[in-house]
């Protein structure tokens, strides 16, 4: 199964894992860039994958609220800016989201593992996020609101050191970037 994300243009092809293994969002191996400035789509050659090297610059995606948020211009989610530095198991990380008040809103969550891919850049590492909008953000695993289907104990981490996502026990802890 694959799963398509269109960001700043680009429609980006993922495969979609069938096991709850540790899954890379974005990589060389299975990253392909399709163009759509006309409407419609080419397949490029076999290494034109999304690197460092041959990305092509995008339009700002993000904007900075000056709140201690950013809005994602794409998708409108609003994301919370910088993390508060605290690691949290998942339960008490769900709650700090719901109990969050930042820039005069409420409504705050724990992000899908979707959501989250629309921040990661899968052209940077350590961390694997633009940094200019998303300020002091760990090379470190994020919870998400997504439960492991086959392991009940579990839930989803994103790593932003390389954008990989793994499934690990809900007592562990892990840092917390909320959504709305």
């Amino acid at each position: 199964m694959i799963k398509i994300l269109m960001l700043s243009g680009l429609l980006f092809i993922l495969p979609q894992p069938s096991t709850g293994e540790d899954v890379p969002f974005f990589t060389n191996d299975n990253l392909k860039k399709y163009e759509t400035p006309s409407g419609t789509v080419k397949q490029p050659s076999q290494d034109q994958s999304a690197t460092k090297e041959n990305a092509p610059e995008s339009p700002t995606q993000f904007k900075n609220n000056g709140n201690g948020t950013v809005t994602d211009i794409e998708t409108q989610f609003m994301w919370q800016q910088t993390d508060d530095g605290t690691e949290r198991n998942w339960a008490d990380a769900t709650s700090y989201c719901e109990k969050l008040s930042l820039g005069g809103h409420g409504g705050w969550r724990l992000p899908t593992t979707e959501e989250f891919k629309t921040i990661i850049d899968p052209t940077r590492q350590n961390p694997a996020i633009d940094t200019t909008y998303f300020p002091k953000t760990k090379s470190a695993y994020y919870w998400t609101c997504a439960t492991n289907g086959k392991v009940k104990s579990n839930a989803w981490v994103i790593g932003f050191q390389n954008g990989r996502m793994t499934s690990d026990f809900k007592t562990n802890k892990y840092y917390v970037r909320c959504v709305r």
